[in-house]
């Protein structure tokens, strides 16, 4: 009785997961008309894109016929369906998993993505662009699984767009070599090359990781001797538009409150601190219903999530030299 009543049950288990599809449906036409084809590397050693539970059901999500080489390919073949370029854009794809991550009591979806573009040419590649982050909803998108499948799909085509018009490096990539294509770049770069880096405004992280300080801008700060912003005559740039500065040999990167000091070992450049401190909780919108007292209420509420985000675990926090986002692995 007891094997029946399992195998009855059974089905009903199995069948309770349901399938979310990564849907690519908004165009990736290319309007710089320079690109010839588009086609996917997918080096993921695990294919399976990830589930996740919400209001006690469990999602599985994919892409369609569950192939993200084919599916992507295939996107761009009908958006593109007059490509008249001569370039051809290589995908590679390294990671994309969809988990939930544990947040103050609480299970919040989440995509870990580390994805890259590069043009084939000459029997080679030569790099474009790259996403290596660990990504929430969009604030803009229903916090639910289809919510999460949007985001996904945004950002690949987000990325894609991106990728037609920006300028490939001047480094080969040979084709055996494109696992470790992170590794090679990062090493030509100066900052990687160099022991010294100069004092000054670095306005990005190109800048930053390139050596090239903004000429003849010096720092202004208030009575604490904190950075307020960087000035050459009448030109002035604010902190927050500063991704770092370097003064008597020490360097300092800007973060939502201000400046962390900002070190280098052999792993490459990174801060110490946690997620909390460097993403803080922001007042949810629905405070603001309730006027005055509502915004008052959330910004107390706020404040409390993020003085206990602030207390957890700080480690080391590497910044990636190609794209100037954080890496969230201790």
């Amino acid at each position: 009785m007891k094997i029946k009543y399992f195998l009855l049950l059974f089905p009903v288990l199995f069948f309770s997961q349901k399938t979310v599809t990564i849907k690519l449906n908004e165009s990736i036409r290319d309007n710089t008309k320079t690109v010839k084809s588009l086609s996917v590397i997918d080096n993921r050693e695990d294919k399976e894109v990830g589930t996740i539970t919400h209001k006690k059901e469990t999602y599985r999500f994919e892409f369609p016929d569950n192939d993200a080489k084919k599916s992507i390919d295939n996107w761009f073949v009908s958006s593109n369906k007059n490509a008249v370029g001569t370039i051809d854009i290589v995908i590679f794809l390294e990671n994309l998993k969809i988990f939930s991550d544990e947040e103050q009591g609480a299970a919040v979806p989440k995509v870990e993505v580390m994805i890259s573009s590069f043009i084939s040419k000459d029997g080679g590649f030569y790099y474009l662009d790259r996403i290596n982050k660990v990504v929430n909803i969009s604030p803009n998108l229903p916090k639910s699984p289809f919510g999460l499948s949007l985001t996904v799909s945004n950002l690949l085509h987000e990325f894609i767009k991106n990728s037609y018009t920006t300028k490939p490096s001047d480094l080969k990539i040979n084709e055996n070599e494109l696992p470790q294509y992170a590794d090679i770049i990062t090493k030509e770069l100066p900052l990687f090359k160099s022991n010294q880096i100069k004092d000054g405004v670095y306005p990005d992280y190109k800048s930053f990781f390139d050596g090239k300080p903004l000429e003849g801008y010096e720092l202004i700060k208030n009575s604490k001797g904190e950075v307020l912003r960087a000035k050459k005559g009448d030109e002035k740039i604010p902190a927050h538009k500063m991704f770092a500065y370097v003064e008597n040999g020490k360097m300092y990167h800007h973060i939502f409150s201000g400046f962390l000091e900002m070190f280098k070992d052999d792993k490459g450049f990174y801060v110490f601190t946690n997620y909390g401190t460097l993403f803080p909780v922001q007042m949810d919108s629905t405070y603001g219903m309730f006027g005055l007292v509502g915004g008052i209420a959330g910004a107390i509420d706020a404040n409390a999530k993020n003085k206990k985000l602030q207390k957890e675990e700080k480690y080391n926090i590497y910044i990636d030299p190609l794209t100037g986002d954080y890496i969230f692995k201790k």
